[in-house]
C-alpha cells in the first residue's frame, strides 16, 4: 500500500501543477472529432452501484456527440445493464443511430483502438472476454480484441471512497505497457476530482416554463405508458385548477437513508394544498414506522393503478406517495423540473441524480450514506461559496450547510429540505463552477491515441502491472497484467 500511496501523491503534484484542463474545449473538441476513426467499445457490464454508473455511460456517449464525434460507439452489455441502458435511452433522438447495444458472444473479430470502463471501484477493467491480437492469433468473433496500441480508460463512480487504501478515486490510464493515474469524476477539488459528467437533454431543457413541462410529459407518455399519463393528465389539471402539487422523490430504498426519507417526507406536510409524490424508488409501509399517529393520518402510500382508481380528491396538507414505473431519462428529467417549478425541492440519490439536477440547475435535497458524504458536502462547499459570492452570510446559509452536512460530526438535516428554495440562484449557477469530467476524457484519450505519450503533467507509473483482478463486490489490492 505504501507503493500506491506515494504514487497518489505524485500524481497529485504533478497534476495540480503541471496540467490544466480549465481550457480544455476547442482542443477537446478536436480530438472528439478524430475519434471518428476509432473502433470504441464501453463495457458496461456487472454494475453494482444502482442505475448511476450505467448512466455515466449514457452520459459519456451523448458527451461526445455534444463535442463532434460523430462516429458509433459499442457498448458491451450484460442483461442488468443493457435494461437500464434501454429503459433511461428510450426515446432519445439522435443517440439510436450511434449506439450499438452488443453482448459477449456478439462481439465482432475486429480490434478496439479505445476502450473504456465507466463507474466501477477502483476504475476496474474487467477481463472477461479480453483478447490481445497477434500475427500468430488473430482477432476471434465473440472476444473483446485489443492490441498492444488500444487505450484502456477505466473510472470509478463520483467519489467513491468504499476503500480510502485503494487506488480510487483516482481514474486510470493503460497503453500497451504504460499506466499513468489520472483525475477520477467527483465534486472534491480537495482530493484532485475532475468534476462531472453533463447532461445534454437537461441543459436543454433547463428554462422551461411548467406549462411546457407538463405538454412534454403528456405527450411523452400518451402512447408508451399509458397509466403514467392518465395520473399525470389528472394531476396537472388539479395543478392547473389550483389544488395539488406534485413532485418527484428518488433513491430512498436503502436501510441506511430510512430516517432522512423520514425528514425529508416531514418536510412536505402541512403544505396549504395537497401533495403528490412520484417516485420509482420502492417502499413499504414500514416507511410510515417511525412517524407519529398524527403525521400517518396525513401520508397515504399507493401505486400508479390504485391511485388513478381511487382518484386525486385530496385534502390540503395530504401527502400521497405514488410508486411509479422507471421511466425514460427524458421523463425522469422533465418531472425533477416540474417539482422545481410547483415550488417543492426534490428528494434525490447517485451519479445520474447529480448530474441531471445540476444540469437543471435546480434545489435538490439528497440521501447521505458513507460512500457519497464526501460528494455531498463538497458539492455543499461550492453552493455555500457561490452564496457567499452572492452577499449571503453564513446564518443565511444554515438550512443550506444542514442539509448538505456540511460541518463534520452534525447529521444530514433533510427535515429542513423544502427551505432550499431559497438558494434558486446559487443552483442554477453550480453547473458553471464544476469541471466536465468529458473533455478529461476526450484529452487524455486522444491524446496517448495520436501521440503515443501521455497528456503533459500526467506522470508514468513504472513497474507496476494493471490491475484487472477482483470480484464486482471488492476493490482490487492487487496488480496482474493482461497482456
Amino acid at each position: 500500500m505504501a507503493f500506491w500511496t506515494k504514487c497518489l501523491l505524485i500524481l497529485a503534484i504533478q497534476v495540480t501543477t503541471c496540467f490544466t484542463w480549465s481550457a480544455a474545449a476547442p482542443l477537446s473538441k478536436n480530438f472528439a472529432a478524430s475519434f471518428n476513426k476509432e473502433n470504441i467499445l464501453i463495457d458496461s457490464r456487472r454494475p453494482i452501484a444502482g442505475n448511476g454508473d450505467t448512466a455515466s455511460t449514457f452520459f459519456l456517449i451523448q458527451n461526445l456527440i455534444e463535442l463532434g464525434f460523430k462516429g458509433t460507439v459499442n457498448i458491451l452489455v450484460d442483461e442488468k445493464s443493457e435494461r437500464i441502458l434501454r429503459t433511461i435511452s428510450s426515446n432519445l433522438q439522435g443517440l439510436e443511430s450511434q449506439v450499438r447495444l452488443i453482448r459477449e458472444a456478439e462481439l465482432p473479430a475486429k480490434e478496439y483502438s479505445v476502450v473504456i470502463r465507466t463507474g466501477m471501484p477502483s476504475g476496474r477493467i474487467l477481463a472477461d472476454g479480453l483478447h490481445l491480437t497477434t500475427a500468430e492469433s488473430p482477432a476471434q468473433a465473440g472476444k473483446l480484441n485489443i492490441n498492444d496500441k488500444t487505450v484502456f480508460l477505466s473510472t470509478p463512480i463520483y467519489g467513491n471512497t468504499k476503500n480510502t487504501a485503494s487506488i480510487q478515486p483516482l481514474s486510470l490510464l493503460n497503453q500497451g505497457n504504460k499506466f499513468y493515474l489520472l483525475p477520477a469524476p467527483g465534486l472534491d477539488a480537495n482530493s484532485n476530482e475532475a468534476g462531472i459528467f453533463r447532461d445534454p437533454f437537461s441543459l436543454s431543457i433547463r428554462n422551461w416554463s411548467l406549462d411546457k413541462a407538463e405538454k412534454f410529459l403528456l405527450e411523452q407518455t400518451k402512447t408508451t405508458q399509458p397509466d403514467l399519463h392518465s395520473l399525470l393528465n389528472a394531476v396537472i389539471q388539479d395543478r392547473k385548477s389550483g389544488n395539488t402539487r406534485y413532485a418527484l422523490a428518488y433513491g430512498f430504498s436503502i436501510p441506511q437513508v430510512k430516517v432522512q426519507a423520514r425528514d425529508y417526507f416531514r418536510s412536505l406536510l402541512n403544505s396549504s394544498s395537497p401533495l403528490i409524490v412520484l417516485t420509482p424508488s420502492a417502499f413499504s409501509e414500514s416507511l410510515l414506522a417511525s412517524f407519529s399517529e398524527e403525521e400517518r393520518s396525513k401520508i397515504s402510500l399507493t401505486n400508479l393503478k390504485e391511485f388513478s382508481e381511487s382518484g386525486n380528491k385530496l385534502p390540503p396538507g395530504h401527502l400521497t406517495v405514488v410508486q411509479v414505473p422507471n421511466v425514460p431519462h427524458q421523463i425522469f428529467s422533465t418531472l425533477l423540473l416540474a417539482s422545481n417549478r410547483n415550488h417543492v425541492v426534490p428528494l434525490g440519490a447517485g451519479d445520474g441524480f447529480f448530474t441531471t439536477a445540476l444540469s437543471l440547475g435546480i434545489p435538490f435535497a439528497p440521501t447521505t450514506v458513507d460512500w457519497n458524504i464526501r460528494n455531498v458536502r463538497a458539492l455543499g462547499g461550492v453552493l455555500q461559496n457561490e452564496g457567499v459570492k452572492q452577499g449571503f452570510d453564513l446564518a443565511r446559509l444554515q438550512s443550506l450547510r444542514s442539509v448538505y452536512s456540511i460541518d463534520p460530526g452534525i447529521p444530514v438535516q433533510l427535515q429542513q429540505s423544502q427551505k432550499l428554495m431559497m438558494y434558486d440562484n446559487l443552483f442554477k449557477n453550480a453547473h458553471n463552477r464544476i469541471p466536465d469530467f468529458s473533455e478529461l476524457f476526450v484529452l487524455s484519450v486522444g491524446y496517448l491515441r495520436q501521440t503515443n505519450t501521455p497528456p503533459p503533467g500526467l506522470k508514468v507509473l513504472e513497474n507496476i502491472q494493471h490491475a484487472y483482478i477482483g470480484t464486482p463486490s471488492q476493490d482490487i489490492i492487487s496488480c496482474e497484467r493482461v497482456f
